[in-house]
């Protein structure tokens, strides 16, 4: 892989994937709705495509995305860009020459074998990975997704779309009592820079199909909240609150088989995650967020 396009360039995942493929000597052409970018794309827009004739590349890396609700609102939206925007990903694979894409799927497309059992985020998501595969296949264009977990960062990024993860860091580092809601409902959490060497392995070697991506270790957000506890050494504590809801279970799909496929393990544990957030003095960024 010597040159690739990174869509949804201003994600957290496509910058920690963009950051790790300069270091390999990867050229990579952006791609998104900021106008600094080589590509302008908006996703789920109606406007044609115009790639400047340099833009060829080898892989495209699908790192765009839309997190709305189960609200008519926040479904539109989700179908706009994460499904119907899958043809355009497909139209830039294509103008760019590129031999294969890799979608950054997620684990909430699997939650049931019942589509509508899904929220709409997942489903939408799902129905972006069905398109890609034929639209895809149509131009002999290889085509994987990595349905990956709940990302976190070292930089506070994560908290947009992880508002209780935020919540523990933030109380965390600061020595505050952290009321939590009860239930052992085990959550997966993957940090990001794994997440981009996974996506970069499977564009390496054009891996092909829809694989589970999941952490080796799933654990409660009353685990993780002791752990952060235990890493910054602030003072504070846990405490669940009996009145509110509990978290409820999510999918954890087993992964050891895509590890094995790429020859790509994560490394990062999530005490080591934390330990690198206090080192990285970004835990300011993480909050507080007010989560009910």
């Amino acid at each position: 892989m010597k040159r690739a396009v990174v869509i949804g360039a201003t994600s957290m995942l496509a910058e920690r994937l963009i950051e790790l493929l300069q270091s390999r000597g990867v050229g990579v052409f952006t791609c998104g709705r900021n106008r600094n970018h080589d590509v302008f794309v908006d996703l789920g827009s109606e406007y044609d495509i115009a790639l400047p004739d340099e833009v060829k590349a080898d892989v495209l890396f699908n790192c765009a995305a839309a997190f709305g609700d189960d609200s008519p609102k926040g479904c539109w939206l989700n179908e706009k860009v994460n499904a119907l925007g899958a043809y355009q990903v497909a139209e830039v694979a294509a103008a760019a020459g590129c031999r294969s894409v890799v979608n950054a799927g997620t684990t909430s497309s699997c939650a049931s074998p019942s589509r509508a059992a899904l929220g709409s985020y997942g489903a939408s998501k799902a129905r972006g990975e069905e398109i890609l595969d034929w639209a895809l296949s149509r131009n002999a264009i290889t085509f994987a997704s990595l349905q990956l977990p709940q990302l976190y960062d070292d930089r506070g990024r994560c908290r947009t779309h992880q508002a209780w993860f935020g919540r523990i860091v933030a109380y965390a580092s600061a020595g505050k009592v952290l009321r939590l809601p009860g239930g052992g409902a085990r959550r997966n959490f993957l940090h990001v820079i794994d997440a981009a060497k996974l996506m970069a392995a499977a564009g390496e070697m054009g891996l092909r199909g829809i694989f589970p991506a999941c952490h080796p270790e799933s654990e409660s957000y009353e685990s993780i909240a002791n752990t952060a506890y235990e890493v910054f050494a602030s003072g504070g504590g846990v405490e669940i609150a009996a009145g509110k809801q509990p978290f409820r279970e999510v999918c954890n799909p087993a992964s050891a088989g895509t590890f094995a496929a790429i020859g790509v393990l994560p490394e990062i544990s999530m005490r080591q995650g934390l330990v690198m957030i206090r080192e990285s003095g970004h835990a300011r960024a993480f909050g507080p967020l007010d989560v009910e």
